[in-house]
């Protein structure tokens, strides 16, 4: 099931993705709380340092798959959706590793994705990642 949201007074609709932090797989570390939202239009939204995270997450799970379409994904799409919030949050002066409230495993855990996504794509890749402290 996918869930839409209309944009008020305009033809836009963004998907909406329900985290739910009694699925381990979410990854939603124990420090996020409420307050650590950011709130558009009365919709808590997850600040952009955790989208990142989840992107990066995503690329790591099919960039590793044995299924063909998965590690497509993982080149075609989640490929330029990191590279497009890395210079998003680069803008926005936000460096994802000073988040802390996250807790130790997941700042080493971001690390080990970023360092993985940054080791293949090294060319492109390591100037927006120095940007935003990765």
């Amino acid at each position: 099931m996918k869930l839409y949201y209309r944009i008020p007074r305009t033809v836009h609709r963004i998907r909406i993705d329900l985290l739910l932090s009694t699925n381990p797989e979410v990854e939603i570390p124990d420090g996020m709380h409420q307050n650590h939202f950011v709130y558009l239009n009365g919709l808590a939204t997850a600040p952009l340092y955790f989208l990142l995270y989840h992107k990066l997450l995503g690329w790591d799970r099919r960039i590793n798959s044995s299924q063909q379409w998965q590690r497509e994904k993982a080149t075609d799409v989640d490929y330029h959706d990191v590279l497009r919030l890395c210079d998003i949050l680069y803008r926005k002066g936000v460096k994802p590793l000073e988040k802390t409230h996250g807790g130790k495993t997941y700042l080493a855990l971001f690390r080990k994705r970023s360092d993985a996504f940054g080791g293949r794509y090294e060319q492109v890749v390591a100037r927006r990642f120095e940007n935003i402290g990765l």
